[in-house]
C-alpha cells in the first residue's frame, strides 16, 4: 500500500516479536504466559492489519483514493482484520475447525483498533479458555495495541511514493524521525519505553517540540486505554511507565516534511494538549460549516495575570491548526493577547503580513494612529483582492478586549465590513472576547460560542494519559476550571521528564 506506512509482513513480523518482548517483561516475577495464550498473541499480530489491502480494494478497485477512504480504512481495518480471520480461518493458517481459538485470535486482533479496544474487551472478557486452557485474551489484547504502536521506526517509512495524502505524510515523517524505540524495566520495575529521535535541526523549535509531544501524547494514551487489562493479567506488577524516556540523535540530510505532513502534527500536537472543549470546538465547525461569517468566543481572561481562565485561547488554537492542516488559509493576530493591548493598525498588519506573497509594505509608523490604521487598512484590501476567489480564508483577532473602545467601535463597525467585502465568499472571523467585551460585535450578525462548561469525563481522559484513572477521577471532580486543569496538567508533565 504505497499511500500508507508499512502494514506489511515485516510489519506484522515485528508486532509479534515486540508484543512476545512486552510480554516477558510485564510477566517478570509473576505467573508466565501459557503457550496457549502466546499462541493466540503471535497469530493476532501476524493477521492484525490484513483487513486494511481488502478494504481497500473492495472501497475504489481502481486504486484511487480520496481523503475520505483513507480515513475509512484507518478507522475500520482492525475490525475487518476480525472479520476476515473468522470467516477464512483456513486460510491464515488456523485450525478449520476450531471456531473457539479462531475467534479469540479474531477479537485480539480486532482490539489493535485504538476505536476498537474498548467496544471489544467485553467479548475477549468471555474468552476464558482455549483448547481446555484458561487464556488472558483481554490482556493479549491490551499487549498487541502496545506492540503495534511500538513499532515506530525509521524502517516503516520505506519509500517515499511519489503521492501520499497529508495525514499519512504525517506519519510517515514520524517514522522516519524515531531511529529506535525500545523497552527496558526500570528501577520500580515498570515497563519503560526508550526512543531516540532524530529530527531536522532545520525545523522550527516549536515545531520540533510538537514532533516529539506528539509521538509521546500517542503512546500515552494507549498506555492509558490498556492498563487495566494489564493490571488484570499481571496482578501485582507496576505495568508500562508514562514516563517515555526521550533521547535525540544528530543525523545530517534528513528528508523535510512536505508543508501539509507539518500542518498535520501541528493540529495533532495542539489538539493533544486540549483539556477538554471538544463540544466548542464542534460547535465553531458546524457554525463554519453553515457559513456563519462572524464568531465570538466568549470565555474569562484574567487581563491582570495574562491568564485565559476558560481555556478560549487554546480552543482558538486548535481550530487553526485543524483548519489549516484541511488547507484553510489562517490569518491570525495574537499581538494583542501576547502584549496585552495594541492598536487596530496592529491587527491589520498581522493580517497583512500573513497573507502569502502580499508584497504589504508597512507605513510609516511616526504618524497618527487614525491615519495610519486607514493606510494599513487599504493595503490590507490590496493584498486581499489578489488572493485567489476559491480560496478558504479564515482571520482570527485574539484578545478584542485589548483594544480601547474607540478602537473596538472602528475595528467592527468600519474595518471588518470592508474586509469582508474584498475578501473571497469562504471567509470567516473567529475573535475571543470576554463577555462584557461582546457589546461592539452585537450590531454585526454573529455567532456567540461561550467557552468555559468543564466536561469532567473529557478531563479525567486527558489527565489518564499523566496518571492513572483510578487518581484522577477525584481530581476531575473537584469543580476547577480550565486553567486549574491546565495548570496540573503542564506539572504532571514536568513531573513525568524529570522536573
Amino acid at each position: 500500500m504505497p499511500w500508507y506506512t508499512k502494514h506489511d509482513v515485516e510489519h506484522a513480523e515485528n508486532v509479534a516479536n515486540i508484543a512476545l518482548k512486552l510480554a516477558s517483561k510485564l510477566e517478570a516475577g509473576s505467573q508466565e504466559l501459557d503457550p496457549v495464550d502466546k499462541y493466540l498473541l503471535c497469530s493476532a499480530a501476524l493477521l492484525h492489519d490484513i483487513g486494511m489491502n481488502d478494504l481497500a480494494k473492495s472501497i475504489n478497485p481502481s486504486g484511487e483514493m480520496t481523503e475520505e477512504d483513507y480515513a475509512t480504512i484507518r478507522k475500520q481495518h482492525a475490525k475487518r482484520s476480525g472479520e476476515m480471520i473468522i470467516s477464512q480461518r483456513s486460510k491464515w493458517g488456523l485450525p478449520k475447525h476450531d471456531s473457539i481459538l479462531a475467534q479469540a485470535v479474531s477479537l485480539i486482533a480486532q482490539a489493535h483498533g485504538t476505536s476498537e479496544y474498548a467496544k471489544t474487551i467485553p467479548e475477549l472478557a468471555d474468552c476464558k479458555t482455549v483448547r481446555g486452557v484458561s487464556v488472558k485474551a483481554p490482556t493479549l489484547a491490551a499487549i498487541l495495541l502496545m506492540a503495534d504502536e511500538l513499532d515506530l521506526d525509521y524502517e516503516r517509512a520505506g519509500d517515499i511514493p511519489e503521492y501520499l495524502n497529508a495525514v499519512s505524510a504525517a506519519h510517515d515523517f514520524k517514522h522516519r524521525c524515531i531511529g529506535s524505540a525500545g523497552l527496558e524495566l526500570n528501577s520500580k520495575g515498570e515497563v519503560e519505553i526508550r526512543i531516540e529521535l532524530s529530527i531536522p535541526n532545520e525545523l522550527a523549535p516549536e515545531d520540533r517540540e510538537a514532533i516529539e509531544a506528539w509521538i509521546v501524547a500517542k503512546l500515552r494514551r494507549q498506555i492509558s486505554l490498556v492498563e487495566a487489562s494489564l493490571e488484570e493479567g499481571f496482578p501485582g506488577r507496576p505495568g508500562i511507565s508514562r514516563a517515555i524516556k526521550v533521547s535525540y540523535r544528530n543525523v545530517p540530510y534528513q528528508i523535510m516534511p512536505s508543508a501539509g505532513a507539518l500542518a498535520v502534527i501541528r493540529s495533532e500536537a495542539a489538539t493533544d494538549r486540549l483539556i477538554d472543549l471538544s463540544e466548542s470546538l464542534k460547535s465553531i465547525k458546524a457554525a463554519l460549516r453553515e457559513g456563519k461569517k462572524l464568531i465570538v468566543l466568549i470565555g474569562e481572561w484574567d487581563r491582570l495575570g495574562g491568564v485565559d481562565i476558560d481555556g478560549r485561547e487554546d480552543l482558538l488554537d486548535v481550530l487553526t491548526k485543524q483548519l489549516s492542516a484541511n488547507g484553510t488559509l489562517i490569518l491570525a493576530s495574537r499581538r494583542l493577547a501576547l502584549n496585552g493591548a495594541g492598536e487596530g493598525s496592529d491587527v491589520l498588519e498581522e493580517w497583512a503580513n500573513a497573507i502569502p506573497d502580499s508584497r504589504y509594505r508597512s507605513p510609516a509608523q511616526a504618524q497618527p494612529e487614525v491615519t495610519r490604521r486607514s493606510k494599513v487598512l487599504d493595503r490590507l484590501l490590496q493584498a486581499i483582492s489578489a488572493i485567489p476567489r476559491e480560496a478558504h480564508i479564515l482571520f482570527t483577532l485574539s484578545f478584542m478586549e485589548g483594544m480601547d473602545d474607540d478602537v473596538r467601535r472602528w475595528f467592527f463597525q468600519e474595518a471588518l465590513p470592508a474586509i469582508q467585502g474584498a475578501a473571497p465568499s469562504n471567509t470567516s472571523f473567529v475573535v475571543t472576547a470576554s463577555a462584557q467585551f461582546v457589546d461592539e460585535v452585537k450590531p454585526l450578525d454573529y455567532t456567540p460560542i461561550e467557552v468555559g462548561t468543564i466536561d469532567f469525563e473529557e478531563v479525567k481522559d486527558h489527565l489518564k494519559q499523566y496518571e492513572p484513572g483510578r487518581w484522577v477521577g477525584a481530581v476531575s471532580a473537584l469543580g476547577l476550571r480550565y486553567k486549574d486543569f491546565k495548570k496540573l496538567a503542564i506539572n504532571l508533565e514536568k513531573d513525568l521528564r524529570g522536573g
